[in-house]
């Protein structure tokens, strides 16, 4: 979490000024959590009024669930503890919840073990409260709530200028060692540099050297499929909703599983000269299947895997990435090597969230035509259903644009996809931008030049040809290809996207 104060940019007498954001750092959750903690305390010492409305329940009746009851339906008469509810009932439906806590703690349960509990709920609510107004500019804008919520990292928010303009991206109790904007960063510089990375990769393929060659061939396999770089080890089991799976007497089940590093001649299947498949247990004991299409690629692993079947027993336990005279890659020389083409702050792991933004980005992209065609069948509804029904397309796309990124990178679950590997800034300029305009370099990378806002209604004329002056702001759209060994990325103009949707239509 953030230790340092985060700040906000506003526009002011025609100029932008930097102001202190509220609620949005660590120590500010400290001392909110504190002043609760010291208001708790002081309700329920021996002396309080809480307390001797305990000693008046069990004066009444030896029966301690009704001594309970008695308290709870007289605890709000109490001046201190009617106001601890109300300040700290963050959520509005925890005031039983609250109550309960002090009347646990008067009535004798350890005040320590009733903090604890009390904390966990003060901390979340806290987060989420400070979340939802730093979300208001999102919403004001007319980005739907239940995109927002769904397609969204939780800590994603952003300042926007009274002209709808992003002026910084940042996170309200985020990944403090990988926030928003480092991760945005990383990704920049990682398609920014691409022709050089793939330069050198296509370089080093040849090397004499095996460990450079070796090396070289491991870290385009990493960029080519998102796969973890780690060798392996053993890994919690997890469920498709995340969850650690148990045996009958509630031992979680532990599994055996390899990265990139740590993959097995088996693991490897070449189906033909330019397409081989790698299939290999992952984190969390999920399948991971990774394909390689390239026929470079292809070729220089079959190559390795030959020059390791020359030099070991067929039943014997080897990796596919080591050396004639034993030497392996390992995360740490894959990281080194990458670093030094693209500089420091990038790694190996990067490249898992370039894979899952690119399927993201390009699902939606691939599938505007379908888009297209399923808004065209809402025309004649009023304009509320219509809202509505836009809206609900556009959740089903994006749904499926993630779980498409999900499988790219064989992750658990859902949530965790979004929340840590698709940049936001592909779905907020799919909405913004009324579909995907620009190249996924330029969606990541110009973060700043964004302009925020989204309505069902002109989402739905731009799409789909509607009227006059959406139609012609839906022309001349830039669309991108990725290629990943050799070639710089293209960039070509579609005369008339119009057009193409109504030529797609009649097929």
């Amino acid at each position: 979490m953030h230790t340092q104060m985060l700040h906000q940019i506003r526009y002011q007498d025609n100029v932008y000024i930097l102001v202190q954001a509220e609620g949005a750092t660590q120590k500010q959750l400290e001392r909110f959590l504190s002043t609760a903690q010291k208001a708790f305390n002081r309700l329920v010492q021996s002396n309080s009024a809480a307390s001797k409305l305990h000693a008046q329940a069990i004066k009444k009746t030896t029966d301690e669930a009704k001594a309970k009851a008695y308290w709870t339906k007289h605890a709000l008469d109490i001046k201190p503890v009617a106001k601890f509810v109300e300040q700290f009932n963050l959520t509005g439906d925890k005031e039983k919840f609250l109550l309960t806590k002090i009347r646990d703690a008067v009535f004798g349960k350890a005040t320590e073990t009733v903090l604890k509990s009390l904390n966990a709920y003060l901390q979340a609510a806290y987060i989420s409260q400070r979340r939802e107004e730093a979300r208001k500019p999102a919403l004001e804008h007319g980005i739907p709530k239940e995109i927002l919520e769904k397609f969204f990292p939780k800590s994603y928010v952003f300042d926007v200028a009274p002209d709808g303009r992003i002026t910084r991206e940042f996170e309200v109790y985020g990944n403090e060692k990988k926030t928003i904007e480092a991760k945005r960063k990383s990704m920049t510089t990682l398609l920014d540099k691409w022709n050089t990375l793939a330069a050198r990769l296509n370089k080093d393929l040849q090397s004499e050297d095996p460990i450079v060659r070796l090396v070289a061939l491991v870290t385009s396999i990493i960029v080519n499929t998102g796969i973890r770089p780690g060798e392996g080890g053993e890994s919690k089991m997890k469920d498709d909703f995340g969850k650690i799976i148990r045996d009958d007497e509630g031992n979680q089940i532990r599994v055996q599983t390899v990265g990139a590093t740590g993959i097995k001649p088996e693991h490897i299947n070449f189906v033909r000269d330019d397409f081989a498949v790698i299939e290999f247990p992952g984190k969390a004991g999920t399948h991971n299947v990774a394909e390689l299409t390239d026929p470079v690629l292809v070729r220089a692993l079959r190559a390795q895997l030959d020059e390791v079947a020359k030099g070991v027993a067929s039943d014997t336990d080897v990796v596919a990435f080591v050396t004639p005279d034993g030497q392996r890659v390992t995360p740490k020389r894959v990281n080194s090597y990458l670093r030094s083409i693209l500089g420091e702050g990038v790694s190996a792991s990067d490249f898992r969230k370039l894979k899952a933004t690119q399927t993201f980005y390009l699902n939606l992209k691939h599938r505007k035509h379908e888009l297209a065609a399923e808004l065209k069948r809402l025309k004649g509804l009023a304009e509320e259903d219509m809202r509505s029904k836009v809206v609900s397309l556009i959740v089903d796309h994006l749904f499926e644009a993630a779980e498409a990124a999900q499988e790219s990178i064989s992750h658990t679950d859902l949530e965790t996809t979004i929340e840590y590997y698709i940049s936001p800034r592909v779905a907020l300029d799919y909405l913004s931008s009324k579909g995907i305009n620009k190249a996924l370099n330029k969606v990541v990378g110009n973060g700043r030049e964004l302009q925020v806002g989204f309505d069902p209604i002109d989402f739905f004329e731009t799409v789909t040809g509607g009227s006059a002056a959406a139609k012609a702001a839906s022309t001349q759209r830039v669309a991108t290809t990725m290629f990943y060994f050799g070639d710089e990325f293209v960039d070509y103009n579609v005369d008339n996207v119009i057009e193409e949707l109504e030529e797609d239509s009649t097929k």
